[in-house]
């Protein structure tokens, strides 16, 4: 069985999100971060569409949901990522209010199984397809 990597989940994740067109909002880190994350996922993902980034160097919540509504559309993905405790606790305030809005915040696992696909240990999947 083979091993997948979060890197390796989130390559395939970036090249099925580039041909299907879906949008990808970054958010966490220090400031500058997710922004070359992007510059760098655009190079190696041609077609993929971000439609914004946040550092995770926030104490409100307020700006940052205001810019994921301003540009993530149905079925977009937020890609979360952060260790700071002030974000962290922004971050959780922010699913709150927008999960309060109708938004949906899922687990990859999940995100699979409403795909119709039941994940299994040792494989890598690159898209959420049956």
């Amino acid at each position: 069985k083979g091993r997948a990597t979060g890197v390796d989940f989130a390559q395939g994740l970036m090249a099925s999100m580039a041909l299907s067109g879906k949008k990808l909002f970054l958010l966490g880190a220090k400031p500058g971060v997710a922004e070359q994350a992007a510059q760098n996922l655009r190079a190696s993902h041609p077609g993929l569409i971000i439609c914004g980034t946040n550092d995770g160097y926030f104490n409100e919540d307020g700006p940052v949901v205001e810019a994921i509504r301003e540009n993530v559309g149905h079925n977009a993905i937020i890609l979360l990522h952060d260790i700071y405790p002030t974000s962290v606790e922004a971050a959780l305030q922010m699913v709150d209010t927008l999960q309060a809005e109708g938004y949906w915040f899922v687990t990859v696992e999940e995100l699979l199984l409403l795909n119709g696909v039941t994940p299994q240990p040792g494989v890598m999947y690159r898209s959420g397809n049956p």
